[in-house]
């Protein structure tokens, strides 16, 4: 929908959403995000808290959804693990 000024913008004030049910996924998705990414934490994820991480983003995001959520993130990060690695070696 268009503000005033013309600009496209997300309707936020719908009756069927809710304001903290997309902050929760969201929140859920940077935690996963941040679970996934930090490979000093990732060996010690069973013992370290990462079940209720990973329960709250099945929670939000059922069967397929999080297997996409997780093959995106882990895609990412292969990305750019692969572009620090070209800077290094081009900058060597």
């Amino acid at each position: 929908m268009a503000d005033d000024g013309g600009q496209l913008s997300l309707n936020m004030n719908t009756h069927w959403r809710s304001r903290d049910a997309y902050k929760a996924a969201y929140m859920n998705v940077f935690a996963l995000t941040d679970l996934l990414t930090d490979s000093q934490r990732l060996p010690h994820a069973p013992h370290d808290g990462a079940r209720p991480i990973w329960d709250d983003a099945a929670a939000h995001f059922p069967g397929e959804e999080l297997t996409r959520l997780v093959l995106t993130i882990v895609a990412i990060n292969a990305w750019n693990r692969a572009m620090i690695s070209q800077e290094v070696f081009e900058a060597g």
